[in-house]
């Protein structure tokens, strides 16, 4: 569900009376840091994942409720974009896992090398897996994600 845009704080048109005497500065100031407040908690409530979201997804609610919101992704969408963020997961660390009892958890320039190596494959079948998952429109939207090195994307599908 789509929430609505919030404005910015506007000043008042309307003429203050005669009889009311001008606001102090420190009055004034007041107002103004209540209107940014305002606006702020309306921008944050926007941002925050829906409750269905916090029960199912848990500590990745944010991101799968933001990738979903950018791509427009239903619930069932959202769902299984979760579902390859677990998977994704669990494969990278499967990886360093591995790696890590074949090196005694030693790891010189070639085993990161190896480790990075694993884990942009993984990270390209994981891709693949949200691809298959989205219309082609919001596989152009993902696609433009990614190549705008979007800070999360740049490791995660």
């Amino acid at each position: 569900s789509k929430k609505p845009e919030t404005s910015p704080p506007q000043a008042s048109t309307s003429s203050p009376s005669a009889a009311q005497p001008p606001l102090s500065d420190e009055s004034l100031r007041k107002i103004v840091r209540e209107e940014i407040r305002r606006y702020h908690e309306e921008r944050r409530k926007q941002h925050e994942p829906e409750e269905w979201e916090k029960k199912e997804f848990g500590n990745k609610a944010w991101i799968v409720h933001r990738i979903g919101a950018k791509l427009g992704l239903s619930k069932e969408q959202r769902r299984a974009y979760f579902q390859v963020l677990e998977r994704f997961r669990e494969r990278r660390k499967e990886v360093l896992d591995r790696i890590k009892a074949a090196t005694g958890g030693y790891y010189d320039k070639r085993t990161t090398e190896l480790i990075e190596e694993e884990w942009k494959k993984i990270l390209e079948q994981a891709r693949e897996e949200v691809e298959s998952l989205l219309t082609p429109e919001q596989c152009t939207k993902y696609r433009e994600l990614i190549e705008q090195k979007d800070p999360y994307m740049r490791r995660h599908p």
